[in-house]
């Protein structure tokens, strides 16, 4: 025997989900506004590279508490219908594993990100910036930055995508070119220079 109330439930579940989808399409047309807040934390893994003088095969791990203000939407279609955001990222740990010991750092980044408004939960970004690194202890690697000097900048650029779970929370991948180096305050400063994947959790207001 047929049961209506199945069909009509079934119909029911039908219309909520177009009506939902319709409403988070709608929501990702525009750019993040103007004043949108930005609470996230970052984390994950590099390796140092040979470019330059760079020393390769240092393993990093670090953890990214971050905090961003959206100050400005740009364009009016796509692709570069999107907005700007300035980001305070603390560096509470950026832990380096050379081949004979450990060195522990921490400091804090200046970023700038811009995303992309897409219309959809997944968004492109290009974000960059500078920061300061201090370190401890002193390398005993004869070639490594670490070893050169205890106080370093860092420049960074890292593309990535973000994909929203909810109009106000998102998670996000992104690949950073990560460069460290002391600006030419030692004699010898080879700079070392990294890859990292990131992953992230964010929460907007």
């Amino acid at each position: 025997m047929k049961k209506p109330w199945l069909g009509i439930g079934g119909a029911v579940f039908g219309l909520w989900l177009l009506s939902c989808t319709a409403a988070w399409a709608d929501a990702f047309e525009t750019p993040l506004p103007t004043g949108t807040i930005e609470w996230g934390l970052m984390a994950g893994y590099g390796l140092s590279n040979s470019l330059g003088a760079s020393k390769s095969g240092i393993d990093f791990v670090t953890l990214l508490p971050r905090f961003g203000y959206v100050f400005a939407e740009l364009g009016e279609n796509p692709p570069w219908k999107g907005s700007l955001q300035a980001v305070v990222e603390a560096v509470p740990a950026l832990v380096a594993f050379e081949e004979s010991q450990t060195i522990y750092g921490g400091g804090f980044n200046l970023l700038l990100r811009y995303e992309i408004a897409t219309g959809t939960r997944l968004v492109p970004f290009l974000e960059g910036g500078a920061g300061v690194l201090l370190s401890t202890p002193q390398s005993t690697e004869p070639t490594s930055q670490f070893r050169a000097s205890q106080f370093n900048f860092t420049l960074q650029i890292a593309p990535g995508l973000r994909y929203f779970l909810s109009e106000r929370t998102a998670v996000s991948l992104e690949y950073r070119f990560h460069h460290i180096s002391d600006a030419g305050l030692t004699e010898k400063n080879p700079g070392i220079n990294s890859d990292f994947v990131l992953i992230g959790f964010s929460i907007l207001r």
